[in-house]
């Protein structure tokens, strides 16, 4: 029974071993604008990071700092299954949920690029 269980666990651990190594690991940066009195940086980056597959996020520099917003360049890293088409995703998902989070606006994209 025991041997079962063994052989049974170390299949699991396999599958999602396997599972991992087929993820596409990016970093999109976008310039984004936060309206101080909407929404907090904290609750910015909480929303962000719930958009799907999203897993980090990370402000890079900062741009223009004003009583009633801030402007800065944020990193958004994110995963992608094989079948999932990069573009499509950033169009489609990235850049529509965060335009839906109210109190931030995006100003522009800078990019992508896939991580090792």
């Amino acid at each position: 029974m025991q041997e079962l269980i063994n052989r049974q666990w170390n299949q699991f651990i396999t599958d999602v071993e396997k599972a991992e190594q087929r993820l596409r690991t990016y970093v999109a940066r976008f310039i984004l604008t936060v309206q101080k009195g909407q929404i907090d940086r904290q609750e910015a980056v909480n929303f962000i990071r719930s958009i799907p597959n999203v897993t980090t996020v990370t402000k890079e520099a900062e741009g223009t700092d004003q009583p009633d917003y801030f402007k800065a360049l944020f990193s958004i890293k994110f995963v992608l299954e094989p079948y999932e088409d990069l573009n499509t995703y950033i169009i489609r998902v990235l850049k529509k949920d965060l335009q839906k989070i109210k109190g931030i606006r995006v100003n522009s994209y800078k990019g992508v690029e896939e991580l090792d």
